[in-house]
């Protein structure tokens, strides 16, 4: 046997054991808290939000699910929604939703982010940034990312994901004892256990008191704003590598008998490229809260907790328009 031949095939066994060896044990790595709340409770859910802070603050799915109930349909939902998740992260949950074909599912409600959303410094090579940098999502993101810093820092999540660094202890734990299903007073399960956090009353934390002292400190918060965003492009054509990943989705979902809505939250910034995606049907079922002139009711400060966010009031108000896109939905 030749050596060059004898080295091709040594490195494709290599491969192969490598790759096997990683997905066995990843089998065994215990899901993320929330995910794994999800999986307890999923043939009960006929509705579930996947998105950042922006879907965990304002989608509430008591509100969702009374709204629902007038017209006749008692669906139950929760709240999958994540501080900091941009559209990648978004796709992963989503896909890993997909994929487990949840028999009562009907309607997943996505968070319509732009596509390159970056990856806080701080959070490198956290258990969250790293779950999600499979092949698809590396794929993705990698068509959009601006610099050579930012090929490096995904490619390392990735590595770290295929080889299960750190994750030894974890999956052996869970194969010899089981893993943890105490979810009793968990904090990040939300109000009830649907995933949902509000924002409410002062805050909580120290950054969260911080944000909304500066908020209300001016009489109209978003004033100043208007003026640098007013003239902003808030319609441009979508990226390439959004929309093949809008138009894939859609079909899985329909092919598993599941209805997306497209979220656009009221932010300051626009969502790049969802209102060409939404005009070109690309996106079915588009639901756009924002105002590129920030003074729909949206941005009125009654309703807002901070520069980027509804409060508990706001969210319930959203969630109640919401729920009137869901009942349009052609099939239910």
């Amino acid at each position: 046997m030749p050596r060059a031949f004898r080295a091709a095939f040594t490195l494709v066994v290599f491969i192969t054991a490598f790759w096997t060896t990683s997905a066995i044990v990843r089998a065994f790595v215990p899901e993320q808290m929330k995910f794994a709340w999800l999986l307890e409770i999923e043939d009960d859910m006929e509705v579930i939000f996947v998105g950042s802070s922006h879907v965990l603050r304002q989608m509430d799915p008591a509100v969702l699910h009374h709204e629902l109930s007038k017209a006749g349909l008692d669906y139950d939902a929760f709240n999958l929604g994540y501080p900091g998740a941009h559209f990648a992260e978004t796709t992963y949950w989503a896909d890993r939703i997909l994929d487990r074909k949840v028999p009562n599912l009907k309607v997943l409600v996505l968070e319509a982010a732009t596509l390159e959303g970056g990856m806080n410094p701080e959070n490198d090579l956290s258990r969250r940034q790293i779950e999600w940098h499979d092949e698809r999502r590396m794929a993705s993101v990698l068509r959009v990312s601006a610099d050579f810093d930012s090929f490096g820092r995904h490619f390392a999540h990735y590595f770290h994901r295929l080889g299960n660094l750190d994750r030894g202890p974890a999956a052996f734990e869970a194969l010899f004892f089981g893993a943890s299903r105490d979810f009793e007073g968990k904090a990040g399960l939300g109000v009830n256990q649907t995933g949902f956090r509000p924002f409410v009353g002062n805050g909580q934390s120290k950054s969260e008191k911080r944000r909304h002292k500066e908020f209300l400190a001016d009489a109209d918060p978003f004033e100043g704003k208007r003026r640098s965003v007013v003239d902003a492009p808030w319609d441009i054509p979508a990226h390439l590598a959004l929309e093949s990943e809008v138009a894939r989705l859609e079909a899985k979902a329909e092919a598993n008998g599941v209805q997306i809505i497209w979220l656009i939250h009221p932010g300051m910034t626009p969502a790049e490229g969802w209102k060409d995606l939404a005009r070109r049907e690309v996106a079915s079922r588009v639901v756009d809260f924002s105002d590129s002139t920030l003074s729909s009711r949206w941005y009125q400060q009654n309703l807002r907790f901070d520069f980027d966010h509804l409060n508990a009031v706001g969210a319930s108000e959203m969630t109640q328009e919401l729920a009137g896109a869901v009942l349009q939905l052609p099939t239910l």
